[in-house]
């Protein structure tokens, strides 16, 4: 038994300080690959402890560390897949069965492994069950903290094509063009931002595409604001892009009230009307990814990109954080051919997205549970292999993003920059500055 471990978990003051024991831990393990360890750990935790903050997290990482391990996964390379092993499932069935985590009554991580344990099945519709039960305890932010469980959080009944089909409510508010100069587009990157993005990203995009602009591709920038429209900044893109022989189109949406996960959730919202309006093969990307190669990308890729007939997303089940249905699809970068299976993928991620939406403050990771739900209903009568593929095995080498490129960037700008010359930290910068627009957009 890793007895620092153990100690520092029991020592913890709640769940905040135990999450930062238990990840730090887990980040380790798949640093060294030591996963037997830090799972022999925790069952000595779960089994032995009396704090239901230990017991909780523990049970959790436990099984998560069989999960993340490449060894208890089979890997189809005609089908480019992993299935988990039957020593998996038989390993995790027997975590589920331990009574110090069942009878924990902190323990919501016991309902979500067992729905991650139904879902590496390929079952679902019981594993939604699970997840939707977890997700209505009224204190679930309180245990609950980290990637593993949150997108649990606003989980509900598995939703079929005719439920996501059916009459909604949509999430997305009035749309503004303030300038569109793109015409016959050959492509179009949509980059939706909210204010800051906008401020720390927008311009590297125009001077991205700039070196690419005789391509025939073209730029789409959807900004929210939390309140009014920044009039002298959105002229100034234009300007640039003038400049520059860049084909531009930027639209905005104003007085968004809704939680911060929208603005990562508007490309996949609004897809199919971006679709509709450019006519054109579009790559919905983050706004805090860039290409590696621009010109590289306008003379091979792109011709490339043209001819594709598939559906290209950050597609990976199994090991590696590919259990977690609200992972297992990465939103970073998706490529839509222009045709009517982008149409019908991306109206269901729309409205898989609003279904699952949470009347609860926060719903990070539901635009990947979007695109997950979409393309299992998508993939349902027709082979995977037919409609989508892995953009990272199709194009390996297109785009970069990281954490410290967005820091960076997110840095040098004025309103950041002079916290942070102020001596905020990084976090303490960024939080009041967005502080600073809730408080404008409620007067």
């Amino acid at each position: 038994m890793n007895l620092p471990l153990a100690h520092e978990l029991d020592s913890s003051q709640g769940y905040d300080e135990a999450h930062a024991v238990l990840s730090k831990a887990f980040a380790a393990a798949i640093t060294t690959n030591q996963f037997g360890d830090i799972r022999e750990s925790c069952l000595e935790i779960v089994n032995r402890s009396k704090i239901p903050h230990s017991i909780t997290l523990a049970s959790a990482y436990a099984s998560r560390a069989l999960l993340h391990n490449p060894g208890n996964w089979d890997y189809n390379s005609e089908k480019i897949e992993y299935s988990p092993r039957c020593q998996l499932l038989d390993l995790i069935s027997s975590d589920l069965s331990l009574s110090n985590s069942i009878n924990c009554r902190d323990n919501y991580y016991h309902e979500i492994t067992s729905g991650i344990f139904y879902y590496i099945q390929n079952k679902p519709h019981e594993a939604f069950r699970f997840f939707s039960s977890a997700a209505k305890h009224h204190d679930f932010y309180r245990v609950v903290k980290d990637d593993y469980g949150g997108g649990a959080a606003f989980a509900k009944c598995y939703p079929t094509a005719i439920n996501l089909l059916g009459e909604q409510q949509t999430l997305a508010g009035p749309i503004e063009t303030f300038c569109d100069t793109t015409s016959n587009a050959s492509l179009v990157f949509s980059i939706h931002m909210d204010s800051l993005y906008s401020l720390a990203f927008a311009t590297g995009w125009i001077e991205q595409l700039a070196q690419i602009a005789h391509s025939g591709a073209s730029l789409h920038f959807h900004v929210i604001y939390l309140s009014k429209i920044d009039q002298v900044f959105l002229h100034s893109l234009t300007a640039k892009a003038a400049e520059l022989n860049v084909c531009i189109c930027i639209t905005t949406e104003s007085n968004c009230a809704l939680h911060r996960a929208y603005y990562a959730s508007s490309r996949f919202i609004r897809g199919e009307e971006i679709m509709r309006r450019f006519n054109a093969p579009i790559i919905f990307c983050d706004a805090d990814a860039h290409l590696k190669d621009p010109l590289q990308f306008a003379s091979e890729s792109l011709c490339q990109l043209l001819q594709e007939s598939r559906i290209l997303g950050c597609i990976s089940r199994g090991p590696f954080n590919g259990y977690l249905p609200w992972r297992c699809f990465s939103a970073t970068w998706l490529f839509c051919n222009n045709s009517t299976n982008s149409i019908n993928f991306l109206r269901l991620i729309s409205r898989a997205i609003n279904y699952f939406w949470d009347e609860r403050p926060r719903n990070w990771w539901i635009d990947q549970m979007g695109l997950e739900v979409a393309y299992k209903i998508c993939t349902q009568s027709l082979s995977s292999r037919y409609l989508f593929a892995d953009f990272n095995q199709v194009h390996s080498d297109l785009f970069a993003t990281s954490e410290k490129y967005k820091m960076a960037k997110i840095s040098r700008v004025p309103q950041i920059a002079r916290r942070l010359k102020d001596g905020l930290g990084y976090w303490q910068a960024v939080r009041e500055f967005q502080e600073i627009l809730s408080a404008e957009s409620a007067t």
